[in-house]
This record gives structure tokens, sequence and C-alpha cells, in this order.
């Protein structure tokens, strides 16, 4: 199954929830989030695309207690629920009385932007944020990617693989659209000097707004199609902070492109490296010498391609039954009314 159509199901599913009419229910804000307090889609249970918050709504329901949105969202509204995004105060979180509150943040704690957020923890009655799993934390990569877990811990299957390897046309890519914080990320400075250092020996097709040479970038939509049919993408994390692991290198592995992957130190707790290329910010020579490897012995790169993406045995995080475990816990402090 596609990764869109996955996507789409798991919303048509949301959709349908929150149709259904149930005697009891519980209100839910969403409160300083990416696309703002103000936003149309906080009416919508599928608007805020996370896949934990899709689980709550199918665990809710299981239940027979549906969904309410709060909006617009603020403490007037009296939720049960507040799920808070980093792009507000603690103070704001703290007015929030008598709601649970869920703090929500794919961001990097550690960079300046989100200082304000530096000593979220007493504010908060869960968290989900790439800091260590804790009675109160949880992993946010494998949440976010909760429905693909069961098919990132397995082989890729022999026919999938063949397809994949048909569909290479092009040898690598590159695919980012901002680079303004060049300066407070150092991921981003080694991603751009790689993508030029490894352009002046191979074609690498950059489909974003940086450093485009196609012409234009590459609709969202076709994000998908536009990695499957490069052997490699350039995936670097803005920053090397422990534990920091985004969408970068699990969006490559969904789409069947091998990520040439600059992340953390302990990426290899929760992924296997033999399913991407590591560059380290000093290894270049070597890491270019891989590519040439792979993209030589096609049999090699159809192993990397057909490898498990996750760890063997899997990281505790990232077993597919621990959001159901966390959602259960959240759920058993609610008070639906």
């Amino acid at each position: 199954m596609s990764d869109l159509r996955q996507h789409a199901e798991e919303r048509d599913r949301g959709e349908r929830l929150a149709g259904t009419r149930f005697v009891k229910k519980i209100r839910v804000a969403f409160v300083d989030w990416w696309f703002g307090n103000e936003d149309e889609h906080l009416t919508r249970v599928s608007g805020p695309s996370v896949a934990p918050f899709r689980k709550l709504v199918e665990m809710l329901a299981q239940r027979g207690v549906g969904v309410e949105i709060a909006f617009p969202p603020g403490p007037e509204s009296r939720p049960d629920l507040a799920i808070f995004g980093p792009f507000g105060t603690l103070a704001t979180a703290d007015s929030y009385d008598g709601a649970l509150k869920l703090f929500w943040c794919n961001e990097n704690l550690a960079l300046t932007p989100f200082a304000a957020y530096r000593d979220y923890q007493p504010h908060f009655d869960y968290y989900f944020t790439h800091g260590p799993t804790t009675d109160r934390n949880f992993c946010i990569t494998s949440s976010i990617f909760h429905y693909h877990l069961p098919r990132l811990a397995a082989p890729r299957p022999p026919a999938d693989t063949e397809r994949l390897l048909a569909a290479k046309t092009n040898f690598a890519c590159f695919l980012y659209s901002n680079d303004s914080v060049e300066a407070e990320f150092d991921g981003v400075h080694l991603r751009n000097d790689f993508f030029r250092r490894l352009s002046r020996v191979r074609p690498v097709t950059s489909g974003g707004e940086v450093m485009n040479n196609i012409g234009g970038p590459v609709p969202r939509s076709e994000t998908g199609a536009f990695l499957a049919k490069h052997k490699f993408t350039i995936g670097f994390e803005n920053s090397r902070t422990e534990g920091y692991i985004t969408e970068k290198l699990v969006q490559a592995f969904l789409h069947g492109a091998v990520p040439i992957y600059c992340g953390p130190p302990d990426v290899g707790r929760y992924f296997n490296e033999q399913a991407f290329v590591l560059y380290t910010g000093k290894n270049f020579d070597e890491v270019l010498e891989r590519l040439h490897g792979l993209d030589r012995n096609v049999d090699e790169y159809a192993q990397m391609l057909a490898a498990p993406k996750l760890t063997t045995p899997l990281h505790p995080d990232y077993r597919p039954e621990s959001l159901d475990e966390r959602m259960t816990e959240i759920i058993q402090r609610l008070r639906p009314a």
C-alpha cells in the first residue's frame, strides 16, 4: 500500500469516527499548533495529521467515547484534553486549569528558537518529544509513524524491491525548501555542503526550493514518486542532537530511496544501519566510495533496499504496542462528559 493511500484511509477513518454520534464525548483543544490557533483544520478530527491523535480517537471510539474539537481554543473552552505545540509560552499552558495537558513537539528543544520551552516538564502531564522515554515522555518519531512500524520492521518483499529497482532512473536527490537557518542549525550547512560536493562528481537532482536545478520545486503530492525514482536521497537533520530523528529518514524508507543520512549519534539504537549510508560530517570520501559501490553492484543495492529499517530486536519505543499503552494511560485519566 502506498504512503499516500494509507494516509487517505487513515484520514477517512478519522472523519467517519468524527461523524459518529457518541453519547459520551471529550473536548480537545489544540493550542499554539503549527497551523495556528485559528486554522479551520482545527475543527476536523483529521485536521492535525498526526498518528497519535488518530490513535486516540480510535481508542476512545472503541470505548464508546467521541471527540469534540474546541474551536477556537482557549481556557474558556474548558477542554478535557489540551494538546500544545511549541509556538506559545508556558504561561499559556498554565492557564488551562482542569485540563489534562499534553505537549507535542517535533522540534529540537535544545535550539534557541524554542528556548521558552526549556523547562517544559513541570507544566504538562504528558509530552511527546525527542527526549528519552519516561513515565511521562514518549518517543515522538515512533508515534508519528506508528501505522508504518510493522512495515519498517519487516524485510521488504522481493516483488516490492524489484518494482523499486525498475523505477530507478536517477542517482541521487536533494529535497529541501529552507536554508535560511544555516547559522543556527549546523545540519543545514552540512547538507548544503554535501550537496555541492557530491554534485561535482555525480548528478544530484534538487527538487526543493534550495539550490533547485529542475526548473521549480516538486509539488508536495509528488514527493513520494520523486524519491522513488532516485537510488539515494540526502537526508540530513537540521541538528545532530541525541534522539533527534525526524521524518527525513523514515520518508526515504517508505518511498524506496536509500538515505544518505546525517543525524544523532544514537540513530543506530533505533534504526538498522545496514539500511542507509551514514555520513558523520567528516567521512565524505568514504561515503562517496560506498555510493559508487552500491551504484555499480545491483545485488548489494537491492539488499540494502530490502533490509529491515528498524533494529532487531526492536527498540522498546518502536514496538507497535507502545503507543497503545501510552494512550491507554492518557485515556484512563480523562473523564468524558
